[in-house]
Order: C-alpha cells, then structure tokens, then sequence
C-alpha cells in the first residue's frame, strides 16, 4: 500500500469500531544504495512499513528532529521473513540475515534445518541446524543464516525443514543480491564484530552491485544505545575521513570502552542521516556493528527469554502458555560474536556459576537425549539474535528445585568458555550476579493470586494484583508479559499477603507471580489477562527501562483555559497524574472536564508508576464530543532512562511508537513531544495521528 498525498507521516484510523482501516506510516521500497528496492511510485519489490529492511521512506522524516519513529514490529506471518515477522517475496540482501517462521510441525520435536546454496550444496554444518518446535508445532522467527561467505554466492538458496532423522516437512526459497555495506573489520580487514578494549577497530566500505562512487565521505561512530536513528535525524559526534576509491575504502576507528556500537557513512557529508543514501553498518537499521567486552567480566544483559525474545529469569513448568514456558536463547544486546563465516554456535543450559574463567568445561543439564547443547546458526554476525529452544517445558519439571541455572553461548562450538569470544548470562534484572535462569518447583502451591483468575477479559489498562505467598521467601517478584514486552516488578509482602498495581499491555498479558526462597528454589503461578483496550478511540501507553518516575501527559492543543502542557503538573487542559488519575478501574471523578458530556468523555489515566520497575502508564478516551487535537507529551519528573517510548493505538490498533530515547529530568531532554492525535466526528469519527518526538527541557 503506497501513500500519495501531501502528509506522508500522519497515520489515519477511520469509522466506528466494526469498520478499521489503517494506512501505512508512508509509502515502502527504497534501501541503501544498490539495494535495487524503489521508493515512490517507481518500480521494484515493495515491502511492508513495518519492515526493517525496508529503506528510505518507511520511517517518517522528522525535519532536523533528533528521535525516530519506531515501526510497529510484531508480525507473525510464515516462511521467509524480515526482522519483524513478516513474510518476503522480494530479494534478500546478501548481508541480511536470513530468518524463517513455520507451523505446522510436530509438536516439541528437534528438526534439521539444511540450506542449500543455487549449486545444490549445502552451506549448513553437516546435517543442518537443530531446533526444536514449540507445543504449538511452530518454529518461530528463527534466523538461520548470518550471512554468506562470497559474492559469488548469489541465485536462489532452498530451506529444507526435517524431523530429525525423519522426513523433510516443509521447503522454503530465497533470493541473494549483494549491496553496498559498511562493516567492522580488525587490522587485517577480516570482518569482527567482537573486539576487546585493547583492539583497534577499523570500518571497511565496500561498493560490491550497488551505486556508491568513489570519493570522500564521513563516518561517524555512535553509541548503539538508542533503538533506531531517524530518517533526516541530526547525526552526533566528530566525523572520520574516509575515501574510497576502486570501490572500496578502510579508516581506523580506535579503541573504544566496552558497550556496542553502530558506525554510519554520511555520503552526501550534510550531518544528517538520509535513509537510501547514507550507509549504517546496523543490519536492517537495527543491530550494531561492534561490541566491545571486558575481558575480566563477560556478561551480557540477556540471553534467557521467552519465544518473543522477552528477558525471562523465572520458568514456571505449569504455565499453560506455550510463549512463556520453553527456555530459549536470545541475546541482548545482539552481542557479536568472532566467527566471519556462517556456521552455528552451541547454546548451553549449565548448572549456575558466579565466576566463570577462561576454559571452564561447559555440561549441559537439559533433559533428553542430544540435549545437553543446542546447535543455533550464528546470527547476523551475533551470537544469538532470534529465539531458539533450550529446553522445553516438558524437561522443566526435572530441572525446577534448587539448582540455579546460566544460558551459555559458545562460539566457537568446543565446549568450554573462551573470554573475548563466549558469552553468559548470569546477571539478574537487578544487575547482580544471581541465577540467570530458574526453574521453579512443579509441584510447589506456596503461591496463589487470589484477586484475578485464569483467562478472563479486562475492560481495565492496569489492575490490583493480590494474593498470598507462602513459606518465607527471600524475594518475590511479578512478571507481566505481552506479545514482545515485558515487565518485572518486586513484590512486597505483608506477612504471607501482596498487593500491588500492575499496569497491563494491550491484548494477552501473560502475569507470573514467583517467590524465590533461601535454598534457591522458586514457586510460581501463572494467569493470562486480556486487556480490551478497542473499547478506547484512542490510547497512548509510556514505558520505559528502569525505577525511575516518567509521566505521561495528553493535552488539548487547542486550548479553552490557556493552560496546557506543564512538565510539574498541569491545569484543566493537561491530562496526567495530578488530575486525571481516575483508579484502576478506569472509573471514578476526574478534576478536569473535557467535553460536552460529563466524566464519560474525558481522558482517564489508569496508573501513576512511581519507581515500579519497568514503567507502564495509559491514558485513554472512551468517548470524544470535542473534536480538534489531542497533543501527547511525556515528561521526566524524576531520574533518567535511556528507552522512553509511547505507543498510540486508535480503536484499538497499534499505529505507531515513538522512541524518546535518553530523557533526564530537569535537563534539556526532560520533556518529550511525542505527537498529535487528531480527532473529527466526534465517538464515530476519525482520527489519525502525527509523529514528533522532539525533546526540550519544557514546552
């Protein structure tokens, strides 16, 4: 679907809840230079907005602003995919991982996995990949290949999809074209995405098929911190020369701290990046092109996850959802690994290890047969960067008890440690250096949640979770999942009681309740919780990274009493927590009066999330009698986060989030304008929404 008109970044829902449709962020096509997509109305393969690999266009441009707009990714369409789940009919990049989504199978079985290159080889270790399919028979977002080892290997490659030892169950097809790039290279111009702090880190450019001509350009090197860098979004930081020439061009980077990094090329050297002529080294605008790791303290954030690749540090063998249940490996950030081949990796389930040395044996604990590793193809040049079974919920009941647990990922496939190289996740959602991974006890039933029961619909956006938890647990902790986000909040407890506002997701909400004891053993349960939020027109929810205090605010722009948007409070035209808190429930007396109607019409905020761990705020209209502009603003009252994002839903469909990045309060970037949403029509009507994400220290 292709946009013409004169506002290509506005996105308009229209009609009563029966009758949606959604337009697109702005018309799809147009990639990095030599992509050979088109953007406007030209020829060429047209991808989906949501589409990372989608080039110029599919993010809207904000003018010299300094945030982007993140696309709604969370698709789950079959076969081969993008970064986002959805299915390609075009050409893959030659340097683009090679991710594949297939149901069908046979339920929590292994299966192989062979590529076979346009001459009929095969290009995975001997006998393929394994992965093992959920409860569900699925295999989901799996990428499968990094990338390939030379241009030459270009032409159609064929996925063959086998129980184990068994027949082939499905066959898959893709294109290789090979683009113009930008790559992280050692001394010797060898491709390496994992450097130690002592190495000098160069960037290689390459034409290869594209249309890059030779000369001088900038590159930048920029902290990989931020979610996404916006179309015509100001580039930071000191430029490096670099000139190409015959096609291709290397510039010393240097040596950097540990953390990751993205390096982009701005070709027309104006020190903003335009999207289909500057090159970033991010595959798909969305993964960095070096790490950096201490040789003394090899962590990373995450590897345990749930299936959509949510940090998961507690698995409850009874949760009757399959998405949460299985323990699989997912690293984040997507740590890069040394290997400069496709090829796979083994990921382990170990026995938990405060320290780990170089050269410690890795054993794996996981139940069954040929479980003690899983073999995962090296991703995107990472480690791991799509969700692959480590251990199914049918093995959980005999691994839950005392024992914690470590997810290991070794690189180099020869079973033990290598500092610089492998990577552990043994550091908890508190940044110590506990379990990376639980299994809780099948048979405990110290925990029960007594205020909501299993599987009901919600007209709520945040609820009062209460319960009991039994038996003098040390910690006790809530998490709240849905679809690709996810919430851990500490619970307190009174005695053996909780109680506690947990502010929901739209849609599913998968809630596990666990208390952990001094013997290191676990107790969960688990509910779902479907949150309705298509009764609301219109919905903005904020969350952001840590226990800090942001609050979200919707204000008519066109103002009645003069009072708008204020970062401390706000008056009658401002909604946020000082006036429009109306109570879990959604119900209950504004102080502010929006409208014609009485509280029905005005803007409900359901939550105040002071320091809650990971934060969720919604404020949302159920009825709308005054028509105009809704502005939505979010405001760092205390502390600073590094991942501020709202997402705006119009009747009940997701249609856009902005990522505010880094916000600090009282600073220049202690406010965030994330947009407009435009209303006409009244609680029939239509609205469409604006994006912005400007940040100031006030408006």
């Amino acid at each position: 679907m292709r946009i013409n008109g004169s506002n290509p970044n506005q996105i308009i829902i229209t009609g009563a809840f029966s009758t949606i449709a959604l337009l697109l962020l702005v018309s799809c096509g147009g990639g990095e230079p030599g992509s050979k997509f088109t953007s406007g109305g030209g020829g060429g393969s047209s991808l989906s907005c949501s589409s990372p690999f989608a080039g110029a266009g599919c993010t809207p441009t904000q003018g010299g602003g300094v945030v982007g707009v993140v696309p709604i990714c969370n698709s789950n369409e079959t076969g081969i995919i993008d970064a986002c789940g959805v299915a390609l009919t075009g050409a893959v990049d030659l340097h683009d991982p090679i991710a594949m989504s297939v149901s069908g199978l046979a339920a929590n079985t292994r299966h192989t996995i062979v590529i076979t290159d346009p001459l009929a080889a095969e290009i995975t270790p001997a006998g393929g990949l394994i992965a093992t399919s959920d409860s569900a028979g699925a295999i989901n977002k799996a990428i499968i290949v990094q990338n390939m080892p030379a241009a030459s290997e270009l032409g159609l490659y064929a996925v063959a999809v086998a129980v184990e030892g068994g027949a082939t169950m499905q066959t898959l097809n893709y294109t290789l074209e090979n683009r113009s790039r930008v790559q992280c290279v050692d001394n010797a111009s060898n491709p390496q995405a994992s450097f130690l702090a002592s190495e000098t880190v160069f960037a290689k450019i390459d034409k290869n098929d594209g249309f890059l001509v030779d000369g001088d350009y900038d590159v930048y090197v920029m902290s990989d911190a931020e979610k996404v860098i916006a179309n015509d979004g100001l580039i930071g930081g000191s430029p490096l020369n670099v000139t190409i020439a015959s096609g291709t061009g290397t510039v010393p980077l240097g040596t950097f701290s540990a953390g990751t990094y993205d390096v982009l090329v701005d070709i027309n050297r104006n020190g903003v990046f335009n999207q289909g002529t500057d090159l970033i080294s991010r595959h798909n605008r969305l993964l960095s092109c070096f790490a950096v790791q201490s040789a003394g303290a090899i962590t990373v954030q995450q590897i345990a996850s749930d299936k959509n690749g949510n940090k998961r540090e507690i698995f409850d063998p009874n949760a009757n959802v399959a998405a949460i249940r299985d323990i699989q490996a997912f690293v984040t950030p997507t740590e890069r690994s040394a290997i400069q081949q496709p090829g796979s990796v083994r990921t382990y389930l170990v026995n938990h290890q405060a320290t780990w040395s170089d050269g410690d044996p890795l054993t794996g604990v996981a139940a069954g047969a040929g479980d003690d590793f899983k073999v995962s193809p090296v991703q995107n040049d990472s480690n791991s960067e799509a969700p692959w079974v480590l251990a199914t919920h049918m093995s959980l009941s005999a691994l839950g008890g005392t024992t914690c647990y470590d997810v290991v990922v070794d690189t180099n496939g020869n079973g033990s440690f290598d500092i610089g190289t492998d990577y552990v996740d043994n550091v908890d959602h508190l940044g110590g250096t506990a379990c990376g991974v639980r299994v809780s006890t099948a048979s405990c039933t110290n925990v029960n949640i007594t205020s909501h029961i299993d599987n009901i619909n919600l007209v709520e956006t945040a609820i009062t979770l209460a319960g009991t938890i039994t038996g003098s647990p040390t910690e006790a902790y809530v998490t709240i999942t849905g679809g690709e986000q996810s919430n851990t909040i500490a619970i307190s407890l009174t005695g053996n009681n909780f109680s506690l506002n947990v502010p929901l997701f739209a849609g599913g909400n998968h809630i596990t309740v666990s208390g952990i004891y001094a013997d290191n053993s676990s107790c969960s349960q688990t509910i779902t919780l479907t949150s309705l939020t298509d009764l609301a027109l219109f919905r903005a929810q904020l969350t952001w990274d840590g226990s800090t205090d942001m609050d979200l605010h919707v204000v008519r722009a066109v103002s009645v009493s003069g009072t708008g948007y204020s970062n401390g409070g706000g008056g009658a035209d401002d909604c946020n927590y000082s006036g429009c808190n109306v109570g879990l429930a959604g119900t209950g007396s504004n102080s502010i009066s929006w409208g014609t109607g009485g509280e029905e019409d005005d803007p409900k905020l359901d939550v105040d999330c002071i320091a809650c761990g990971n934060g969720i705020e919604n404020i949302w209209m159920n009825q709308i009698t005054e028509d105009g502009n809704y502005e939505v603003y979010v405001d760092a009252f205390a502390g600073a986060e590094t991942d501020v994002t709202v997402t705006i839903s119009i009747l009940g469909t997701a249609v856009a989030q902005v990522n505010c990045g880094s916000m600090v309060s009282d600073t220049a970037t202690d406010s965030c304008f994330v947009g407009t949403i435009t209303w006409a029509g009244g609680t029939n009507g239509t609205g469409s929404f604006t994006p912005s994400g400007i940040k100031a220290a006030d408006f």
